[in-house]
């Protein structure tokens, strides 16, 4: 029987991904996309020229009477004990970090470029057996040190922002002691809070669950080849639509877990979290689900197309199980194949499961799919074919069904995070392509159970893809009322500015709360920097550790076409995994490179003219606000363009096909709503804890 139509509409979409020349570069951005929430350019670029009307404010400000005065308590990071030098000093220190900023970004910039170039020679000789035994970990070890050169960089830039928000802190709290009331003294302890916790936070080091992070990692990875190895030795002939698509679960998950792994390195620098005063670091970890780094959310999509053989058994056309497909026709049959995966999977992950949600949640998901599967191979070794009244076939297929819907919400709540491949990973293997499909027998299992599997997929997509869309909306919306803090401060510099010789003391103390405000939101994002090319570098020394190397000794064996899952040997599936935590890597490193691509680009024409007319506020300094806003929006227009494209995209081939079951859509639906409404819960905290929202 030819195949179905819409299997055969899956089949030609997937192998036109295959086929698509540019489709790791299409990967890379889809991944970019879906994070483009969590590094945003408008964050930094923004309150930069806000920052320097303050110190243009603070320069205005040393010729008013108020400014001759003298500060009983300068404290021990004032040069000066009169308040006039110190305002000077308020905008001749501003002036470094910004200039150390736009020459380390500026250098990033180059250094990405560095980093895109020896990622395409491990494109290269990924696929080259011998480049691959010769350069490989050589070209790994460039890339690192170039991810080490940024994150030195940045540090660097850090420092300058630390050294502006000390002593503008200090000079505030001198201000204070000179003349202040109850609000005053208060606010300076708040901000006295907020300015050592940003130090804290700056000094700390990667904490100790960071190394467990990693091991957790590696050990995931390790699993995932003991899976494959399993699949080998008790994969059915013949199965080369289905081989693909259990093996393409592996790598996604895999890949899913780096991508899950890297704001929790990136946290775990950060020793204090939502502090109830101050200001608070943005939390990485808030816009994904609740223990999102549980190895669960990694495990069920490994699961997908097992979980989706076996429904295809479960459900029958009569109603009752599909007793014939569950026998199969070869010399391994198809419910013995499922048995031994999902003991193996139940054995390997109580491992390292945790003891919480959604690690108790999957246990259970394979106690129950285990057991049905058991109960299925009794009927059979007893000769029995139950029909679909019968209690065994009542009782299988609820406790299954139950099951599955389970594995399809934790599988989309998955797939959904920010920056995990929803639709799975980029194989590009010499083996990926399945040739012609005309011959594939329409009722065979692995049909059955290759569309179950791609079409829930499919739905995760479009859904997935949605939800990034309007995650950005409300980022969007919220860094807007961002810039309304910011203009607010910008009003104040301006009035106090106005003032000129009569501003008050009181006026020169709400100016410096609002230039520390400032600071501190920069610092946030240069931190961020700094923390996610840190985080890169774990990544990169656990990817060449359990991948980059073992494909290597793997090669040098010689031997690898031994074991096989369908048609991919176990080099085959080592090569997969490289390339697909390869594009997680660069969709990370990308977001930052763009940003600072884009500062590079204005800084010149907008930034520095701004910085160099600072001991005065003349319009070009606003014209500058306004063209930085300009800019940002620009960027996110064509974002949110890039959203609505890829979401097309997938909607023509989901129109064109059935939808899956009622239960299975609800389920997948579900998941995917876990993952949106926690991201926008994220991003709502994030703009509540900014810097800018505080002393008021």
């Amino acid at each position: 029987m030819p195949v179905s139509k819409d299997l055969g509409i899956i089949l030609e979409s997937q192998e036109r991904a295959n086929q698509d020349s540019d489709r790791l570069r299409t990967a890379i951005n889809d991944m970019k996309l879906a994070l483009s929430f969590q590094s945003s350019l408008e964050e930094i670029l923004r309150p930069a020229p806000v920052a320097i009307s303050c110190m243009a404010a603070c320069s205005v400000a040393t010729s008013s009477r108020i400014a001759s005065m003298s500060l009983s308590a300068p404290g021990p990071n004032l040069r000066h004990d009169r308040l006039q030098p110190n305002l000077v000093e308020v905008n001749s220190s501003g002036r470094f970090p910004f200039i150390e900023l736009t020459k380390g970004i500026g250098t990033i910039a180059q250094v990405s470029k560095m980093i895109n170039n020896k990622f395409g020679n491990v494109l290269e000789s990924v696929f080259d057996e011998m480049a691959a035994k010769q350069i490989l970990r050589h070209e790994f070890d460039g890339i690192k040190a170039s991810v080490s050169q940024s994150v030195e960089i940045s540090v660097k830039v850090d420092q300058k922002f630390e050294e502006w928000l000390i002593f503008v802190r200090d000079l505030h709290a001198a201000c204070v002691q000179e003349q202040g009331d109850d609000h005053d003294r208060l606010q300076k302890d708040q901000i006295q809070t907020a300015v050592e916790r940003s130090l804290l936070n700056t000094r700390a080091q990667p904490a100790e669950q960071g190394k467990n992070v990693a091991n957790l990692l590696g050990d995931q990875i390790k699993f995932a080849e003991e899976t494959f190895k399993k699949l080998s030795d008790e994969f059915p002939t013949g199965w080369t639509f289905l081989g693909q698509q259990i093996v393409a679960d592996l790598v996604t998950a895999v890949a899913s877990a780096f991508v899950q792994a890297i704001p929790v390195l990136v946290d775990n620098s950060f020793p204090l979290k939502n502090p109830s005063s101050g200001a608070a670091v943005f939390n990485a970890r808030d816009t994904f689900p609740l223990n999102h780094a549980d190895p669960a959310y990694t495990e069920v999509i490994k699961l997908t197309t097992i979980l989706a053989t076996l429904k295809v058994i479960c459900n029958a056309t009569d109603g009752s199980v599909d007793w014939v497909k569950a026998k199969g026709d070869g010399e391994k049959s198809t419910i013995g194949f499922l048995q031994a995966v999902l003991q193996f999977h139940k054995e390997g992950f109580g491992k390292f499961a945790t003891n919480a949600e959604p690690s108790a949640t999957l246990n259970s998901i394979l106690d129950d799919c285990l057991q049905v599967a058991n109960d299925i191979s009794n009927e059979i070794t007893n000769g029995s074919k139950p029909d679909k009244d019968s209690d065994v076939v009542k009782r299988v297929q609820a406790k299954f069904a139950s099951a599955y819907d389970k594995a399809n919400t934790l599988a989309a709540t998955a797939r959904a995070v920010p920056g995990a491949p929803p639709g799975g990973v980029v194989f590009m293997s010499a083996t990926d392509s399945r040739g012609d499909n005309s011959n594939v027998d329409a009722n065979s299992t692995q049909a059955q159970a290759t569309y179950e599997s791609a079409n829930n997929q499919l739905r995760v997509v479009g859904l997935a893809r949605s939800a990034y869309g309007t995650d950005f909306g409300r980022f969007t919306d919220l860094i807007d009322q961002q810039q309304n803090k910011l203009g607010e401060i910008r009003a104040n510099a301006s009035r106090a500015t106005e003032r000129g010789s009569e501003i008050s003391l009181n006026e020169i103390r709400q100016l410096l709360v609002d230039t520390i405000k400032i600071i501190l939101s920069l610092k946030q994002e240069t931190l961020k920097f700094c923390r996610s090319f840190q985080a890169i570098m774990i990544i990169l020394d656990t990817f060449v550790r359990f991948q980059v190397k073992p494909y290597v000794e793997t090669l040098n064996q010689g031997d690898h076409q031994q074991q096989k899952v369908g048609e991919y040997s176990v080099a085959d599936f080592q090569r997969a995994q490289i390339i697909g935590t390869t594009a997680v890597i660069q969709a990370q490193l990308g977001l930052l490179a763009d940003i600072s691509n884009n500062w590079n680009k204005m800084a010149n024409d907008s930034l520095m003219p701004g910085l160099s007319m600072s001991d005065q506020l003349s319009s070009m300094v606003g014209s500058d606000g306004r063209m930085l806003i300009s800019m940002g929006q620009k960027i996110r227009q064509k974002t949110q363009s890039a959203m609505e494209t890829r979401l097309e995209d997938v909607q023509k081939v989901i129109g064109s096909i059935s939808p899956p079951s009622d239960g299975t859509l609800a389920a997948i639906t579900a998941g995917v709503e876990i993952s949106k409404v926690t991201a926008q819960k994220g991003i709502e905290q994030r703009v509540a804890n900014s810097p800018l929202q505080k002393f008021t």
